[in-house]
């Protein structure tokens, strides 16, 4: 008998104790639902695949700038590029100097065979034949002020020629009063001199062509020295030159520095006329 009441009361304990688990539990869910755990839990999982989310795109937004940015960096490699410095009587300045600020080029370089050229009249710098992007070009400009006076009227001492037969050299030949014909301009000979009384910065120079009867209009070369070491014997590949064409007026950009000019054409019947502007010390 003892045996049977034994296990009856276990079972009736078993059972007993189930039933108040799970009345606890159902107590315990209850409480949880209203103090909003299972929401919470639910927003906290959102939140999660949220910031997932959200590291995902910032990562792909990454990868997609990195991948630009190689190809921009590739664009800029093929491109053809340069970079100026800019000189100010040897000064290294930003821009380029405006036009009424009273400077002028006075050199122009460019590495890697690039080639420039500065339009005086419009201010504006030209550079052609870039075949890499490393190329650097520099401006070299000098202070002339803007009071620039023709030479060959202000600063004049002298002027002769290799043949200066029957006035084939007169004074207007050279002073800018274009007078085309006989005793107006410098037809004779193939060399003309020129000396200035003070050394000279030349800003502004053309030769030109007036008549060369019903020829073909001739070239000239023009050498030039800062003191008098040049005459009308010279050997004159002891001294810089510029070649020009004189079909038409058309001044040089480039600047020089001379106290002498020698003026020399190809043809002896040519007609000529020579302008000189700039400035020379008082």
């Amino acid at each position: 008998m003892k045996n049977k009441n034994s296990k009856g009361i276990t079972l009736v304990a078993l059972v007993i104790t189930i039933i108040l688990l799970l009345i606890i539990a159902g107590i315990s869910i209850v409480e949880l639902a209203e103090k909003g755990l299972f929401e919470k839990t639910k927003l906290a999982k959102e939140k999660q695949n949220n910031a997932q989310n959200k590291e995902n795109q910032i990562l792909q937004e990454y990868e997609n700038s990195v991948e630009s940015t190689e190809s921009v960096s590739s664009n800029r490699e093929n491109e053809k590029s340069y970079f100026l410095k800019v000189y100010k009587d040897d000064v290294l300045c930003e821009d380029i100097p405006s036009k009424d600020e009273g400077y002028i080029p006075n050199e122009i370089t460019c590495t890697n065979g690039a080639k420039t050229s500065f339009d005086t009249n419009n201010w504006k710098l030209t550079i052609s034949e870039i075949t890499t992007k490393n190329v650097v070009c520099t401006m070299k400009f000098i202070f002339v002020g803007n009071n620039q006076t023709n030479l060959n009227q202000t600063n004049l001492k002298s002027f002769s020629a290799d043949d200066s037969w029957d006035g084939c050299i007169p004074k207007n030949a050279i002073d800018g009063s274009m007078q085309d014909g006989r005793y107006r301009n410098w037809y004779g000979g193939t060399k003309l001199l020129i000396e200035y009384n003070k050394l000279s910065l030349i800003t502004h120079m053309a030769v030109y062509t007036t008549n060369n009867w019903g020829n073909s209009f001739s070239n000239a070369t023009i050498y030039y020295s800062q003191d008098d070491s040049l005459t009308l014997q010279s050997n004159l590949n002891e001294f810089k030159s510029i070649n020009l064409k004189t079909e038409s007026k058309q001044f040089l950009e480039q600047v020089i520095q001379a106290k002498r000019i020698m003026l020399v054409k190809e043809e002896t019947g040519a007609v000529y006329e020579f302008e000189c502007y700039g400035t020379f010390s008082k």
